[in-house]
């Protein structure tokens, strides 16, 4: 049994819920800890190992590294941008880390959900209880 519906969590959260429960053996693999501990790491291993696999790709307003490609290991967006994303409702999870915000929108979880039944998620330690509630 699914449950869909809760006062408590947004619009997004609600609707992400809805793609789980129309899903049948869709599920999360949240790979959670504080920064430099090695989540990418584990998730580069994952995603290479297993191609059922997908990765929830975040949105971030931090730079850009070098190696680091738009779409792949992050959605690079404006201050300005990631608050009106916020206003909309867009995120099902966000963080502000280290002075740069973070978050997961429904469409990125989406995305995730429907190329596979597995959608990984690499958050910090502030998103756990977020995703916790989010998919219980």
């Amino acid at each position: 049994m699914c449950k869909v519906s809760d006062q408590n969590i947004s619009p997004a959260t609600q609707a992400l819920r809805k793609r789980f429960c129309g899903n049948e053996g869709a599920f999360a693999l949240v790979i959670a800890g504080p920064s430099g501990v090695g989540k990418t790491s584990i998730c580069q291993g994952v995603l290479a190992q297993d191609t059922t696999v997908r990765q929830c790709v975040t949105t971030t307003t931090r730079p850009r590294r070098r190696r680091e490609t738009e779409g792949v290991e992050h959605h690079f967006v404006s201050e300005e941008m990631f608050l009106e994303k916020l206003e909309r409702g867009a995120f099902v999870e966000a963080a502000c880390v280290h002075g740069y915000r973070y978050g997961a929108t429904l469409d990125a979880a989406g995305a995730a959900l429907a190329n596979g039944r597995v959608m990984l998620m690499d958050v910090d330690i502030q998103g756990v209880q977020t995703w916790k509630k989010a998919l219980e």
